[in-house]
């Protein structure tokens, strides 16, 4: 609860002390751990220094990293300064939290923890998982549902296991590529891809033997993943180098499309990316606010190549060669084959070409993020916090007002 308005919500809707205590079989040991002084060291200059931090045996740095990156929207590499206040305060949350987690070993046979990456949980994961049966657990897919891991979510094994493990609905997956291709509302493209102009390509791209990268949100990786490199590569900038200087050889075009996401995030991801090294080598560079077809230009293309982006595995849907630089859930799967190294993309480009059973993979994992979960009995509207309900009890009331007040055009 980092802000003001947070707090003052949580006062109102009083969702632990309705929901959660009324429920725990046992002992509530919040005021014991809070009871506990930490010491808290200073907070790194480095993000290198950042990310290798530790405090009885948890990734402090990297878990406060995870935080403050989503809060801000930041994806800074350099200087943690750039980050401001909200990563000091996670730093300290995430040395409480394993202080707290500290203080429980050996003391239960199994845990569970909402997400399980940011700054009040992942202390909990890294320093209960050596005794205990640490679970995971996520919203589900399916309405009102959930669905939950014996490992991180973010590791593309776990994830993978979780998808291949679920019962399939190919019907519903094909529903889900063709409802990103048609920008429903509803649909995991719209947000990032709604204001794009249906069929628009850059002027003077050349489609003969085109080559397109698209780039994943900098954040998705830098900021969750304990390893953020790409096989060999420290960062995207360097894989689309290593892509721009191959085409080139190859002579065949090559475009960057830069994730549409960025364009609402902190332009502190640009200091990674010297664009006019790529433009020596004819790079068409799509800016993530250019309204150009993501669709189209995966249409238009022989090859993509991405890093762990979803396109990647729309890409593979569609029937194009599209390869992931890294491991991701799409190449546990058997949906894009994975490059680690230069080799791997020179391989590829030398003769692009989709793994056999391409589509029935890529609909398991589009059915995964469409029916998968286990139903909450008695929850309704989950996805709205001024409707949701468990067994009928609204389950966050000061939203409800905020509601009813702006219907009435109170507020």
């Amino acid at each position: 609860m980092y802000s003001s308005r947070d707090r003052l919500y949580e006062r109102v809707s009083q969702k632990y002390s309705r929901f959660i205590r009324p429920a725990i079989n046992g002992q509530d040991l919040s005021k014991e751990m809070n009871r506990y002084q930490v010491d808290i060291p200073r907070l790194p200059a480095s993000m290198a220094d950042l990310r290798k931090a530790r405090f009885l045996g948890s990734m402090v740095g990297l878990a406060a990293l995870s935080s403050a990156a989503s809060y801000t929207k930041i994806a800074s590499r350099d200087d943690t300064a750039d980050y401001g206040k909200p990563l000091l305060d996670s730093w300290v949350v995430a040395h409480k939290a394993a202080a707290a987690a500290d203080r429980l070993r050996h003391r239960y046979e199994r845990v569970y923890l909402f997400n399980g990456r940011h700054a009040e949980t992942r202390p909990f994961c890294d320093i209960l998982e050596h005794d205990s049966e640490v679970i995971r657990y996520e919203a589900g897919a399916a309405e009102n549902s959930y669905i939950h891991a014996n490992g991180p979510f973010f590791d593309p094994y776990v994830f993978g296991r979780n998808i291949i493990e679920h019962e399939a609905d190919f019907e519903a997956g094909r529903s889900y590529f063709d409802g990103n291709r048609a920008r429903t509302k509803n649909s995991t493209a719209f947000t990032f891809i709604g204001d794009q102009t249906i069929g628009l390509l850059p002027e003077n791209l050349s489609r003969d033997g085109l080559v397109t990268m698209f780039t994943s949100s900098e954040d998705e990786i830098f900021a969750v993943r304990d390893d953020p490199s790409f096989g060999e590569f420290p960062s995207q900038f360097d894989v689309a180098l290593e892509v721009a200087r191959q085409c080139h050889s190859l002579r065949r075009p090559m475009a960057l499309r830069l994730h549409p996401h960025l364009a609402i995030k902190s332009d502190h991801w640009r200091r990674g990316w010297d664009f006019d090294q790529l433009q020596k080598f004819d790079v068409h560079i799509i800016e993530p606010t250019q309204p150009v077809d993501s669709y189209s230009l995966l249409d238009a293309s022989e090859a993509v190549i991405t890093c762990g982006s979803t396109i990647g595995i729309e890409a593979a849907y569609s029937g194009k060669p599209s390869l992931m630089i890294g491991q991701y859930q799409a190449t546990v799967l058997g949906a894009c084959p994975s490059a680690m190294s230069a080799k791997d993309i020179a391989d590829f480009l030398a003769d692009p070409k989709p793994l056999p059973d391409y589509e029935q993979k890529a609909l398991w994992w589009a059915s995964y993020f469409t029916v998968s979960g286990t139903k909450i009995p008695g929850l309704r509207d989950s996805t709205d916090p001024g409707r949701a309900n468990l067994s009928g009890r609204s389950l966050d009331p000061a939203r409800q007002i905020l509601r009813y007040l702006r219907a009435a055009k109170f507020w």
